[in-house]
C-alpha cells in the first residue's frame, strides 16, 4: 500500500461518513494490517482533525460489519506543525508529572500513560493531552450537572465525563474549554448514554504542554 492512499479510497462505503474527523475526503491510510486467522484489522489512519471518539466508533463499526472482521482498531493521527508530545513517543523518556493548577479534586503526581493503551481494564489511570472538544452541560432536574470532554495525545482519544450532584463545585464547568492542556487522573468505566469507553475523573489539572522539535 502506497505511503498516503486516500481513506475513502480503500473503504468507499464510508463515504455517507465524509464529514467526521474534518472530512474523510482528506484522510489518508498509512498502514492496514489484516490477521487472516483472527479476522481483526488494524489501520492507521492520518485524518484532518483528530476523531471524537464517537467518529471512531462509527468508523468501526462501518469497517467491521461492510468487511465481516470481528475487530477493527483505527489508530488516529492528524498533521501535527512544529511540535508533538514527548512523553508518548516510543523509545523517549516520559516527563516528570506536573503538578499544574488544580481544577477539580487534587494535585496529580502520577506519571500520564499513552490513551492508545487503555482498555476496558485499564481501570485508575493517568493521562495527559488536549482539549478538543466540550459538551458539559447543567441539568435542569435537580440542580446536576454533566462534566464532558474529548481528550487527545495524539495516540488516541478518549471522552471524559463525570455527573457532578448540586452541592457539588459546578465551576469546572466554565473553567476547561478546547485546546486546554489537561492532566486526568480517573478510572476507565463503560458509559451507557455514550455507548463507549469513557475516563470518570477523579482528579484534573491544567498542565504545561511538553514538546520537543518534530524531525519527522
Amino acid at each position: 500500500m502506497a505511503d498516503h492512499t486516500p481513506f475513502l479510497t480503500v473503504f468507499s462505503g464510508c463515504t455517507d461518513l465524509e464529514d467526521l474527523a474534518g472530512g474523510l475526503q482528506k484522510a489518508v491510510v498509512t498502514d492496514a494490517r489484516v490477521d487472516t486467522a483472527e479476522m481483526t484489522l488494524s489501520v492507521s489512519v492520518r485524518f484532518a482533525a483528530m476523531p471524537s471518539p464517537v467518529d471512531l466508533r462509527q468508523l468501526t463499526e462501518r469497517l467491521r460489519s461492510d468487511y465481516g472482521f470481528s475487530g477493527v482498531a483505527i489508530l488516529p493521527d492528524f498533521p501535527r506543525s512544529e511540535a508533538t508530545f514527548s512523553g508518548v513517543q516510543a523509545g523517549e523518556p516520559k516527563p516528570a508529572a506536573n503538578p499544574g493548577e488544580v481544577l477539580f479534586g487534587r494535585s496529580i503526581r502520577q506519571t500520564p500513560i499513552p490513551m492508545n493503551t487503555l482498555s476496558m481494564e485499564s481501570g485508575k489511570v493517568c493521562i495527559e493531552g488536549d482539549v478538543f472538544a466540550v459538551s458539559s452541560r447543567k441539568l435542569q432536574k435537580k440542580g446536576g450537572a454533566i462534566l464532558s470532554f474529548d481528550i487527545t495525545d495524539r495516540t488516541n482519544s478518549i471522552r471524559v465525563t463525570r455527573f457532578l450532584r448540586s452541592d457539588e463545585d459546578q465551576s469546572i464547568l466554565e473553567r476547561i474549554q478546547e485546546k486546554d492542556h489537561l492532566i486526568v487522573q480517573g478510572e476507565v468505566t463503560f458509559s451507557k448514554f455514550d455507548d463507549d469507553m469513557v475516563l470518570e475523573p477523579r482528579n484534573i489539572v491544567r498542565a504545561k504542554r511538553h514538546i520537543r522539535p518534530d524531525n519527522a
